[in-house]
């Protein structure tokens, strides 16, 4: 059953997943503020699921805010997108 609770997460994934993305395409999503907002257990386990984490991985280490991305995400998307490719 689709819920509304993870509007943003799902938004977002679908956002890493965009065959082309400019700076002004990711901007609304990477403004400060906007990953805050993130439940980043969430996406981790959606995008491992949907096996689109090296997607996911490649957006983060383009567009990401330092200061609100949990470094344990990052590292865990990392070494998905290792052991995917």
């Amino acid at each position: 059953m689709h819920t509304q609770a993870h509007a943003a997460e799902n938004a977002f994934l679908l956002l890493c997943c965009r065959s082309m993305l400019t700076d002004a395409d990711a901007c609304g999503e990477t403004t400060a503020g906007a990953h805050e907002r993130l439940d980043w257990d969430y996406l981790f386990r959606r995008a491992q699921q949907h096996g689109i984490g090296p997607f996911v991985y490649h957006f983060l280490k383009t567009f990401r805010d330092d200061a609100a991305l949990p470094l344990a995400v990052l590292d865990g998307l990392k070494k998905n997108c290792m052991t995917t490719l």
